[in-house]
């Protein structure tokens, strides 16, 4: 019966991930159509709770846990009511999710090249800001 109850929790993160790993694609495109309609705050909040699940089950330099950072940049510098702090978090985290993409998937794969993208735009958005 112990071995039973020691071996409970172990079954329930192995659930847990089979789950999280058939529904990770359904809450990056949630946040995607989400973010599509400029609903930024809803998208970070949700980002907020998925990333540190998705760094978790997946790991940092899985490609969908990429783009989810990604996509929670976005939202961070594209909603005109953010705050300095927001554009500064947008800034590092694409220059850390940059970082990764070119150590994992190389300089020239398209989820590389959008990061590098995304980060010089938040680059020009934090340079901008009269604050």
């Amino acid at each position: 019966m112990e071995i039973v109850k020691a071996s409970l929790p172990a079954v329930r993160a192995s659930r847990t991930c089979r789950v999280w790993r058939s529904r990770r694609r359904f809450w990056y495109n949630y946040a995607s159509t989400l973010s599509s309609l400029e609903r930024f705050e809803e998208t970070k909040g949700l980002l907020r709770k998925t990333i540190p699940v998705a760094r978790r089950v997946l790991g940092d330099s899985n490609d969908t846990t990429l783009r989810m950072r990604w996509a929670y940049a976005q939202a961070l510098y594209a909603d005109t009511g953010g705050t300095l702090d927001d554009l500064r978090e947008a800034v590092t985290t694409l220059e850390d999710a940059t970082r990764i993409a070119r150590r994992v998937l190389g300089g020239t794969h398209p989820t590389t090249t959008g990061i590098e993208t995304s980060l010089r735009r938040a680059r020009a958005a934090l340079c901008e800001t009269p604050w």
